[in-house]
C-alpha cells in the first residue's frame, strides 16, 4: 500500500508541477577601478620599529637524571681529525635543573680561538647531539655521539675517550669534512 502511494505522488508531481527554464547567466564584467593616491603623513611622525634578531635562541634539552649522571666539563679531541683540526674543543654546563645550561665549542680561527653558541643540542644519559651556530662564512658543526662512560665524566682519566661520535663540518649547508671523534676530558683545575 505505502508502495502504491509513493508512486502515486511522484507521478502527479510530475504532472502538476511545471519547471520554468533556467536562463544562463551572463559572465559579470570586470571594470577597472581608477586609482587614487593615498597621501601618508611625513615619516617623522612614525617610530622606527624596534630590530628583531634574525637567529633563534638556543634551545638546549637535557634529558637525564643530574643525581646520577654529570656530563659537565670540557671536551677535547683525541687524536687527529682530517679536515675539522681547527675544532678545538666544546663544552658542557648544565648544574642545577632549574638553570638553562650552556653548550658552547670553541674553534681556531688563525692564532685565536672562538666561541661558538649551540643553537641545538640534545643531551641525554647515553648520548649527545649538537649544531653550532654559524660563523660568518657560513661553517657550521654537528655532532652526534654516545656517552662511553656513566656518573661523573670529569673523573675519567685525562687521555681517556668519554665519549665517541661523528663530527661534520658544513659549509651553507653542504658537508665538507665528516669524521668519526673521540673526546676525553680536561681537567683545568678550576
Amino acid at each position: 500500500m505505502s508502495l502504491l502511494t509513493f508512486v502515486a505522488g511522484v507521478g502527479s508531481e510530475r504532472l502538476f508541477v511545471t519547471k520554468t527554464p533556467v536562463k544562463p547567466t551572463q559572465t559579470p564584467r570586470i571594470e577597472q577601478l581608477q586609482t587614487v593616491p593615498i597621501l601618508l603623513p611625513p615619516t617623522a611622525a612614525f617610530a622606527p620599529a624596534p630590530p628583531v634578531s634574525n637567529t633563534p635562541e638556543a634551545t638546549l634539552f637535557i634529558d637525564y637524571p643530574r643525581k646520577r649522571f654529570d656530563p659537565n666539563g670540557t671536551y677535547v679531541p683525541i687524536g687527529p681529525m682530517k679536515g675539522l683540526s681547527e675544532f678545538g674543543a666544546f663544552w658542557i654546563e648544565a648544574y642545577q635543573p632549574e638553570e638553562k645550561g650552556y653548550l658552547f665549542a670553541s674553534i681556531r680561527e688563525d692564532e685565536n680561538y672562538r666561541e661558538l653558541e649551540m643553537k641545538f643540542a640534545l643531551a641525554t644519559e647515553r648520548r649527545l647531539f649538537f649544531a653550532t651556530e654559524s660563523t660568518e662564512d657560513g661553517i657550521e658543526y654537528r655532532f652526534d655521539g654516545e656517552f662511553l662512560r656513566g656518573n661523573v665524566i670529569a673523573d675519567a682519566p685525562e687521555g681517556k675517550a668519554v665519549l665517541k661520535g661523528t663530527l661534520t663540518k658544513t659549509k651553507r649547508g653542504r658537508k665538507v669534512a665528516e669524521a668519526v671523534v673521540k673526546f676525553g676530558i680536561e681537567v683545568d683545575g678550576c
